[in-house]
């Protein structure tokens, strides 16, 4: 469990990390051509790499944040686990407005 939570100390995670940094701006652009030629197919594929490839660069950007900043153990162990949690949360909602969406 610890590897999940402080991810930038373990090599495959930070690999990861580092692939999915030079995925950012080619995914968002895969999805905003998909939305402006209506590829709906394509564009709910695109817009889930892109939800998945944030939220993971988000939480190991975080995580890198409390390690260089919060030095109280206690309060670092709360913020990881925090961000942790409200990263997932934040990435199912995003999951359950994409496929709410495309219903309409």
């Amino acid at each position: 469990m610890n590897n999940i939570l402080i991810p930038e100390k373990n090599m495959f995670f930070l690999k990861n990390y580092h692939k999915s940094s030079k995925l950012l701006i080619p995914l968002m652009l895969s999805s905003y051509m998909c939305n402006k030629k209506s590829y709906h197919i394509t564009e709910k594929f695109f817009n889930s790499l892109n939800i998945v490839n944030i939220a993971y660069h988000s939480y190991v950007s975080t995580s890198c944040i409390i390690t260089d900043y919060v030095k109280i153990k206690n309060i670092s162990r709360l913020s990881r686990y925090s961000s942790l949690g409200l990263h997932i949360f934040a990435t199912l909602g995003y999951f359950n407005k994409l496929c709410n969406n495309n219903k309409d």
